[in-house]
């Protein structure tokens, strides 16, 4: 028995041996700047050793199906030159490591080997000329050794679509000061982030986020610093920790699917002044959402939420320049959704309403609470009150603040609800509710 499966062992890999053989292309050395228009061809496998540039005013294209292989530590940088690689579908271009065997054969001549994340640095478009240069069809995987992603776009707007970006050491494509479309790519397996957007204080970056699926990444699915992306019917799921992460920025949010993230399906870290999240499905996450008042939906905005592990809405507070309808989500199902917690003061601005549905629970973080400059109307029933209470509170809503119900609310907790001059007094009201100021 050991020597027919010993024979078989063989077999297999002296078959795995020739067809890797009948993979094999010439290999051409690429090692110095593109000074004059270059076309790469997919007759040979270009093997690029150091980092390369496509010097100012001049242009590489790339052939549909053309194989492009990088050495250690090495890369393609696009100053202010072009670079134009369209494949097919079913014909994509690649960029991959000098050890991935898989595509062109056994370029590095040492037998059967695959890559690995980080095994050569990124194809970088520093101030590339935006119009002409395109990444489309093109499959790149185990680059960003530099921990710039292996995808990196800086400041210039070029489009990345339908390619296969995966396998990188550090995130999958990385924008800085730059405004790129990033379409209907798959973005996975990457160690960090899948999409990374950042942005110096005094610059623009007004990237979009379009019908991508970003999956199976250990960092963020799509994580924006002080960029101002819009993300729009994507599908980001599986990743090890927030679906969407924005980080002091405003983000517009839509029609995406956002399931089984390890963390927040939608994470805001800020209080700033984000349109209303529009028909989304979060559900299968961790926690659902923290986003600021200003993005609160309702029922009307046609949101699926949940269920998720912990069914709360947790909310930063900021002024709210619209109408307002706290209710029930998910109405009599398991995971109903019926507490708020509000992190920092909420303002409801002049000339709006703020309607709470009974059965709804609103809890307030240290120093929290309501300033009511236009009109709110509170009104519970007789079996099912309105709650205003204690963040550490877990008599209502549970263990929101994720203790293990190790809190107990204390007196002054929060700071109440403040109807200022401007409020609407004879709109306001507050009826059936227990206001708990402990």
């Amino acid at each position: 028995m050991l020597k027919k499966k010993s024979f078989f062992i063989i077999v297999f890999s002296m078959l795995a041996f020739l067809f890797i053989e009948s993979q094999c292309k010439a290999t051409i050395l690429e090692s110095s700047n593109i000074d004059k228009d270059t076309i790469w061809t997919d007759n040979d496998v270009h093997l690029v050793n150091g980092t390369i540039n496509i010097n100012v005013g001049v242009k590489l294209t790339i052939n549909p199906g053309t194989i492009v292989k990088f050495n250690k530590n090495s890369g393609i940088n696009v100053n202010s030159g072009i670079l134009n690689a369209i494949g097919e579908s079913g014909n994509h271009i690649i960029f991959t490591s000098y050890k991935d065997d898989s595509f062109g054969g056994d370029t590095n001549e040492d037998g059967l080997s695959s890559g690995k994340p980080g095994d050569w640095n990124c194809i970088k478009f520093n101030g590339a000329v935006s119009t002409f240069t395109n990444l489309e069809y093109c499959t790149i995987r185990y680059g960003g050794s530099a921990n710039q992603g292996q995808i990196h776009i800086s400041e210039c707007n070029i489009s990345v679509k339908s390619c296969e970006i995966s396998n990188s050491s550090s995130y999958g494509l990385y924008s800085y000061n730059a405004s790129p479309d990033i379409e209907l790519n798959l973005i996975t397996k990457n160690l960090s982030h899948g999409i990374y957007h950042n942005k110096y204080y005094y610059s623009t970056s007004s990237p979009k986020d379009l019908s991508n699926t970003v999956s199976h990444n250990n960092g963020s699915g799509i994580y924006s610093n002080n960029a101002t992306p819009e993300i729009i019917n994507n599908q980001i799921n599986n990743n090890d920790n927030n679906g969407i992460e924005i980080i002091n920025a405003i983000a517009t949010i839509s029609e995406n699917i956002i399931t089984d993230n390890g963390a927040w399906g939608i994470y805001f870290n800020n209080n700033s002044d984000a349109p209303i999240i529009t028909k989304n499905t979060i559900t299968g996450n961790n926690k659902a959402l923290i986003i600021p008042s200003s993005a609160i939906p309702d029922t009307s905005h046609g949101n699926i939420i949940g269920p998720n592990t912990f069914n709360t809405f947790y909310i930063r507070g900021n002024s709210r320049n619209k109408n307002l309808n706290l209710e029930l989500i998910n109405k009599g199902q398991e995971y109903e959704i019926n507490t708020y917690v509000f992190y920092s003061t909420m303002s409801l601005s002049s000339g709006y309403t703020m309607v709470i549905n009974p059965g709804v629970i609103l809890k307030f973080n240290t120093n929290s609470g309501l300033d009511i400059h236009g009109t709110m109307i509170a009104r519970g029933t007789d079996d099912s009150s309105i709650i205003f209470t204690s963040l550490k509170d877990d008599s209502y809503g549970g263990d929101t603040n994720l203790d293990a119900y190790e809190s107990s609310p204390v007196n002054g907790d929060w700071r109440g609800i403040y109807f200022t001059n401007n409020a609407i007094d004879n709109s306001s009201i507050i009826d059936n509710a227990l206001i708990n100021l402990n």
